[in-house]
Formats: structure tokens, sequence, C-alpha cells
């Protein structure tokens, strides 16, 4: 199994006396002469006067667009540590287990528009640099990052159950059709979260990513623990574990149910709130 997540708009910067992030420690080190290019097209950018309509940024991540400026100097940590915001908030990938977290480092994926991916567990500094930004001397950053892994990032997928958790612009780095999925035996299972009102189903939306780091949260330590998901049908033999994780973790019984729909390695689990 894979996770895909996206990274968090908010990030809590490194302590000051961290050191600086090292690109040949990421995952997928080859990426490194990609990941320089855009380090230092988005410090250029982070210092033009336009700095926050470049990038697309409002005045409350004014801080995080400063930061860009010394982006090699700044102190980095963990990726789970780094990011924050809702998911991260239901995903709780830090303090856990070491069990979890070892698992979390070689099933989850995190996509970002200035890294292409990190694991949990890789050090980043606190950035500002969302994946639909058309950063000047790269280009839009989505087409970009599915260009520099080009099939490779496929072919790591092989074979895979991948439960993706990220939004459409994270997307645009890697979606594989039905036939790239039936051609490499792939799963893809996209997550979407309805509210159910009155018998009437309503797309959930920002409360979404909370559902969606719930269900990361409860296949990390469902997977930590030993528990073994390969295609989608064990996923929902397995809605019973997961589900009393998450309402472990709400304290009460809001999730009453999932319905999984889809085929030919094109799946959609649909988390039904109450």
């Amino acid at each position: 199994m894979r996770i895909l997540l996206p990274p968090s708009e908010g990030k809590t910067p490194a302590s000051p006396d961290r050191a600086p992030i090292r690109l040949d420690s990421l995952v997928y080190p080859h990426l490194a002469d990609q990941r320089l290019a855009v380090g230092d097209a988005l410090q250029a950018a982070s210092n033009h006067p336009d700095a926050l309509t470049i990038l697309g940024a409002g005045q409350r991540v004014a801080g995080d667009v400063y930061r860009n400026r010394t982006l090699w100097q700044q102190p980095a940590a963990p990726a789970r540590d780094i990011y924050t915001g809702v998911l991260y908030a239901g995903a709780q990938l830090s303090g856990g287990r070491p069990r979890h977290l070892a698992w979390a480092d070689k099933h989850i994926l995190i996509a970002s528009g200035l890294w292409g991916w990190v694991r949990p567990g890789d050090r980043i500094p606190a950035y500002r640099c969302a994946m639909n930004v058309d950063l000047p001397g790269i280009g839009p950053l989505g087409p970009y990052w599915r260009r520099a892994l080009k099939n490779t990032f496929t072919q790591q997928m092989e074979g895979e159950l991948v439960v993706d958790c990220r939004s459409g612009a994270y997307q645009k780095a890697w979606m594989p059709n039905a036939r790239v999925c039936q051609e490499y035996a792939i799963d893809v299972v996209q997550v979407k979260v309805v509210r159910l009102t009155n018998g009437h189903e309503k797309v959930v939306s920002h409360n979404a990513k909370h559902w969606r780091g719930l269900l990361t949260q409860a296949l990390v330590k469902a997977g930590g623990d030993g528990l073994t998901i390969n295609d989608p049908g064990e996923l929902v033999e397995a809605q019973p574990q997961l589900f009393a994780t998450i309402r472990g973790s709400l304290g009460s019984d809001h999730l009453s149910g999932a319905r999984l729909e889809g085929g030919d390695g094109c799946w959609t689990l649909t988390l039904i709130t109450a």
C-alpha cells in the first residue's frame, strides 16, 4: 500500500538550531537537480516585489514567503513536523509509536510543489510553494514534476494499492488513467467525503481534509500493527478496524459508513459522515 498526501498550506518552521536541508537525503534523490532548480527559482521569485502575487499567496502567509528568500539556509525538520493543518492534525504522524512512524515513512508519500515528493521523515525547511504556481523560469509545477518523473513513478507504484488523499492541484503531478492502472496492476483509490443529512448526501469540501487525515491515521496504525491491505477488497474488509480507530479519535460516532465504487484500477472510497 501507498498513501499519497498533499502538503499543508501552513508550515511550522523548524527550530533555529536545526541543520539545513540535504537534497540527497530526500526520497528519490535522483530528483536533486530538479529540486535545486525549483528552489533557486523560488528564492528569486520570493525576492521579487510582487512575490505574493507570483506565488498566489496572501498576506497571512507572508512569513513563509519571506523564509523562501533564504531557503537553502533555513533549518530543516521532518516533514511530518513541518506540515500542519487539519489533515495532519487528523493523521497524527508525529509522536506515534516507533513501528507506526517506520510504517508511515515506508508507505506514505507527500506531494510538494517544491520537492516533488517527500516522506514524512524527510527533513525539509518551512516554505511556501503550491503545486498550482506558475514559477518564473520553471513554469507550472504540476506538469514540471510529471515530466521530471516520466514513467518512473508509475513503475514504482506497480502492483500497489494507492490510497490517494491529494487535492486536484497535486494530482497533476501523477494520476494514471484506467489503461495505465491495468497495465501496471495499480489500484488507485481516491477518497471522497460526504455528509448524510435527512437521507441526502452532500459533498464535504474543507472538512474532508480532516477525514482524510483520520483515515491516514487509521491506516498507519493498522499497518504498523501488522495488518496487510493489498487491494480494494481488503480495504473494505478492514473497515471495522479502521473505523474503530477513527471513531476513537473523534470521541463520538460521526462516521456512519463507507462505500467503494469503481473498477479497472480506478476507485472511489466515499466516507459517509453524519
